[in-house]
């Protein structure tokens, strides 16, 4: 929450919403440290192809927020459709009240960071998103009386726009600490961390622009120079600390915010509470469907009944609701069987019949068959390309 006025470039000025930072060719820094995702797979046995844990979590993202990363990297000339149709996204429209499944967003994730070969990737996107680019969270935000009003609005209402956040306000004497504590944090990416937490620094210089002085603290090593940071955010980052988050004045909490609109914040609050109270059943119910169908296929044939029954729905009932949401239950498990051979036929120890049989096909032939009209090449085809292997 400072106001240095350095901004994506490190130079003065508050950065564009399409920085010049993010472009598709761009070179690494000369002080990039070799990062690579953490791995989070598992194996039910030592014969098995092995799968990842996000894929059996119904722990997912708001649209409209991913829609503004895409957007801000498609402005900057990446191919980010082409990234959709290979995740098997179907892009929405930016009012959408839909949800992307973690998982999908993760692939997505990694892709950008691939293809844009900045370390600091997270730092850059989490200060040009936008108020508006939260769901109902951003403008609650704004319209709150003070910050300690805001921060309360962030804890009641973050998952709205991801599932597995926790923001905890701790107050220390004269420092107040906002702390992000994300359910599995383990299972993600640094990249990710910084990109929340920079997008906290974002919207607290919106929030209170006359302010100075707070600062940025990780809990992992830096991925860039450090120098890098500071030049991004503006304000002092510190490193291998006890938590991710911003640390500043605890006197700033109750200073009111010049956009305060008490009408505002009680229609929003109306607003989130009513999609909070329906949130499994309804909101997110296609990941919870998801996720019920990633479990129990690694363990055998699955039925609309069963999943319906592990979510305390008729099946009548979760047909129903999943119409509501544009989906249904055969597309779901089709879903997520392309998911799970995307993932295996990556990892070459994996014995193209025990993918198929893994996935409940029938033979190889009917496997075969089904992945070509996923990806419009054989899975045989697909992993020689993958490894670079001759035909």
């Amino acid at each position: 929450m400072t106001t240095s006025g350095q901004g994506l470039t490190g130079g003065s000025g508050y950065p564009s919403r399409c920085s010049n930072v993010l472009s598709s060719d761009t070179q690494k820094c000369g002080h990039e440290k070799q990062f690579e995702a953490p791995h989070t797979s598992y194996s039910h046995n030592m014969n098995s192809p092995q799968s990842d844990p996000w894929l059996t979590l119904p722990a997912s993202v708001a649209w409209p927020y991913v829609g503004a990363l895409q957007n801000l990297l498609g402005q900057a000339g990446f191919q980010v459709r082409q990234w959709l149709a290979e995740a098997g996204v179907e892009p929405q429209s930016a009012d959408s009240d839909g949800r992307i499944s973690l998982y999908h967003a993760l692939s997505l994730w990694h892709r950008a960071e691939r293809d844009a070969r900045s370390p600091l990737l997270g730092l850059q996107l989490g200060q040009a998103v936008q108020p508006r680019d939260f769901p109902i969270l951003g403008q609650a935000v704004l319209s709150a009386d003070t910050l300690r009003a805001a921060i309360y609005r962030l804890q009641e209402f973050e998952s709205l726009i991801w599932d597995i956040g926790l923001c905890r306000l701790q107050i220390d004497g004269q420092d107040a600490k906002l702390v992000l504590s994300p359910q599995h944090d383990k299972l993600l990416p640094r990249g990710i961390i910084e990109l929340a937490v920079s997008g906290w620094l974002s919207i607290g210089r919106r929030l209170l622009p006359e302010y100075q002085g707070s600062t940025v603290s990780f809990s992992h090593q830096p991925l860039a120079d450090e120098t890098l940071y500071r030049q991004y955010l503006g304000t002092d980052v510190r490193f291998d600390q006890p938590f991710n988050g911003l640390i500043f004045p605890t006197s700033w909490l109750d200073i009111p915010l010049t956009a305060r609109d008490g009408y505002l914040q009680a229609l929003l609050q109306q607003q989130g509470r009513r999609l909070l109270a329906n949130y499994h059943r309804d909101l997110n119910l296609p990941n919870e469907v998801r996720a019920q169908i990633g479990k129990r296929l690694l363990e055998g044939p699955v039925e609309p009944a069963g999943t319906a029954r592990e979510l305390g729905f008729s099946t009548r009932s979760l047909r129903r609701k999943l119409a509501a949401r544009n989906t249904n239950w055969s597309s779901l498990y089709e879903e997520v069987r392309r998911d799970l051979a995307l993932l295996w036929l990556q990892q070459p120890e994996a014995p193209l019949a025990d993918i198929g049989l893994l996935l409940q096909f029938a033979d190889q032939s009917a496997f075969n068959h089904a992945f070509r009209r996923w990806t419009g090449e054989t899975p045989g085809r697909f992993r020689r390309r993958r490894h670079n292997l001759p035909e």
